[in-house]
């Protein structure tokens, strides 16, 4: 019996490795006949390779754009920043206050030679008297009110095209405004407006009815009012637009404030 165990158990030995040998002489065929170009294995590794190669390409290209970005941002926030180490000296201050009284002086010169030329008389005789002149005068107040309302009408638009809601006035980081650049000069020609339109109407009472000048306050207050209108329009359009309207509101002002100043000193 142990020889016939013993002679059972050495066959099966000797069967295990010729089943081995067919097993790798299959494998070895299997992949000789695999195909070793196009869409099979051998095409697979070199697709993925050459997509990871652009994608970190690309990922290193954001990377160093996102980088130059920073680092001009930070070159800009150094020009403003006084006094912080590696910032450059403030630029020279422009002589703001020789400059206003420039502008004053100005208005009061013109305001001279109107009333030397018979201005306000010539205005007033067009007009049907004083008396008309003065109800002029009281409609462009009315006028100004009508253009403050307008121009907030246009840019409770402007935030709802734009998407600045309440309560941001100005766009910024956490916003996802269209265009602030268009935002941005609608509400310019309202503040705008709004900075100068409390002198105008003290202006326009005073010269309407202190001075006696009503025919000059009602022209120069048309003038301020049609100026008002041209400035924001035109900023809306383009930065440069707002000129015009602005030269020739800011100067029928201090005209304006010239004459109430002559009154006053002559």
């Amino acid at each position: 019996m142990l020889c016939a165990a013993w002679f059972s158990a050495s066959c099966a030995d000797a069967k295990t490795p010729k089943a081995t040998k067919d097993t790798t002489e299959e494998s070895e065929v299997e992949l000789a006949q695999a195909p070793q170009s196009g869409p099979g294995l051998a095409a697979a590794p070199e697709s993925v390779w050459l997509d990871t190669a652009a994608s970190s390409t690309r990922r290193e290209s954001d990377k160093g754009t996102t980088m130059a970005e920073s680092q001009d941002e930070l070159a800009e926030d150094r020009k403003y920043n006084y006094g912080l180490p590696g910032t450059e000296p403030p630029p020279p201050v422009p002589p703001a206050a020789a400059q206003a009284a420039a502008v004053m002086f100005l208005g009061f010169c013109i305001a001279c030679l109107m009333s030397r030329a018979g201005l306000n008389g010539k205005v007033e005789a067009c007009m049907g008297g004083a008396a008309a002149a003065q109800r002029a005068v009281a409609l462009e107040v009315v006028a100004l009110l009508y253009v403050n309302l307008m121009l907030a009408s246009r840019t409770l638009h402007a935030r709802h095209r734009h998407g600045v809601p309440l309560p941001y006035m100005y766009p910024h980081a956490p916003l996802r405004v269209s265009n602030s650049a268009a935002y941005m000069a609608v509400v310019r020609g309202h503040e705008n407006f709004l900075e100068t339109a409390p002198f105008a109407l003290a202006l326009l009472l005073l010269c309407g009815y202190h001075t006696q000048s009503a025919g000059m306050g009602a022209l120069l207050g048309g003038i301020y009012v049609v100026g008002r209108v041209h400035y924001a329009s035109g900023y809306a359009r383009t930065p440069e637009g707002r000129l015009p309207g602005q030269i020739s509101s800011v100067l029928s002002l201090v005209i304006l404030a010239g004459e109430v100043v002559r009154h006053s000193m002559f």
